[in-house]
């Protein structure tokens, strides 16, 4: 039973950083410029939004991890 929870919380871990992803993305493509190049308003917030982007990554590859250790408690 404590499996079962345990992946409940890697998809919800994934989801989380998959959302992120994409809410950046969605800012990627919104400020887009006509020649291909993604506009912010400092230096600061560009190093920002790729740490973001990381984080992101990071994050759903945590999940994974959660759910597979979630799913190896079960078959115990």
């Amino acid at each position: 039973m404590f499996g079962l929870i345990v992946i409940l919380l890697g998809i919800f871990v994934g989801f989380r950083g998959y959302k992120r992803i994409d809410r950046l993305r969605k800012y990627e493509f919104e400020h887009t410029t006509d020649g291909g190049v993604v506009q912010f308003e400092s230096y600061e917030n560009s190093k920002k939004h790729e740490s973001g982007k990381a984080i992101g990554k990071i994050i759903i590859y945590a999940g994974i991890l959660i759910f597979w250790i979630g799913f190896f408690m079960l078959l115990l």
